[in-house]
């Protein structure tokens, strides 16, 4: 069975959407990554100190191992009109 994996990359730009998904991402049941690509830094985005770490100017890519969580994240962030884009 091939290991689930879903990479979604978006702009956390202002504490209302950092909060909304730090509060979605604390709600999945597998690990959740939020990363700065173009550092390669990566934090446990369930972590608030973690996410909180990164640089927020530049896009974050949030990464999903389980499938029932990435139907989470996706329908939070539809409802909370925030923009992203699924890149694997």
């Amino acid at each position: 069975m091939m290991e689930f994996k879903k990479k979604y990359n978006m702009m956390l730009n202002s504490l209302s959407v950092q909060m909304s998904v730090y509060e979605v991402t604390e709600k999945c049941t597998a690990n959740v990554e939020a990363e700065n690509e173009s550092d390669g830094y990566s934090v446990n985005a369930k972590s608030v100190l973690g996410f909180y770490s990164l640089d927020l100017h530049k896009p974050v890519t949030i990464t999903i191992n389980d499938e029932n969580d990435a139907k989470l994240i996706e329908k939070a962030l539809n409802k909370k009109n925030i923009s992203y884009t699924v890149v694997a």
